[in-house]
Parts: structure tokens; sequence; C-alpha cells
């Protein structure tokens, strides 16, 4: 996160995001929120930590990240219905 300029106070609402809404999700509770935030937060992660196109790891990490928030999107709508 130094290296990009992030500021690192982050890091622990980063982890308790990562945790906690990956807990809500596999349970099931708020799905379509909990699946919107982690969708926005995987688009967020691929702009501002995957933009070296030169380097093929990072073209590959950037369309994961988007792979990601596709799903998660998908599953968000999906509870929608």
């Amino acid at each position: 996160m130094r290296q990009e300029h992030v500021p690192t106070f982050l890091l622990p609402l980063v982890i308790a995001l990562e945790i906690g809404a990956g807990i809500a999700l596999l349970i099931g509770w708020r799905t379509m929120i909990v699946a919107g935030l982690l969708s926005g937060f995987c688009i967020a992660t691929a702009i501002v930590f995957h933009r070296n196109f030169a380097e093929r790891v990072e073209r590959t990490q950037f369309v994961k990240d988007l792979a990601l928030a596709g799903g998660l999107a998908f599953v968000a709508a999906q509870a929608m219905m």
C-alpha cells in the first residue's frame, strides 16, 4: 500500500472488509449489499494496484480483479430477485 501511496491507516479497514464481508457472503447475510461492496472493492483494487499494463503479471491481476468484480456484481444482482 505504501508503494502505491495509499495511506497505511486503511490497512485494518481493508482487512476487516475482506474478512467480514467474506464471512457475511458465506453465510448469506445481506448478500446484495456485501457482494456490491466487494465488487466495488475489487474494481478499486484493480485501478489502484494493477495499472502497469507493460508487465504481463499486472495485466493478469487487473483482469482477475475485474472478473471477480463481475462475478460479485452478478451475485448482488441475483440477490435482488
